[in-house]
């Protein structure tokens, strides 16, 4: 039995459809994490190596 018999959609699971996948999510956001600590990598690195 599928639980398609709901009226309305949810935000992880749309009506009459699979529900969606968390894991792109988390990799953006793990991804502006990573460049924001790049970032403020290299401005330490100019800030006292120049």
């Amino acid at each position: 039995m599928t639980d398609d018999d709901r009226d309305l959609p949810t935000t992880d699971h749309p009506l009459h459809g699979e529900k969606r996948s968390k894991t792109g999510p988390l990799l953006i956001v793990l991804g502006i994490f990573v460049v924001a600590a790049l970032i403020y990598a290299i401005g330490l690195w100019v800030r006292y190596n120049t």
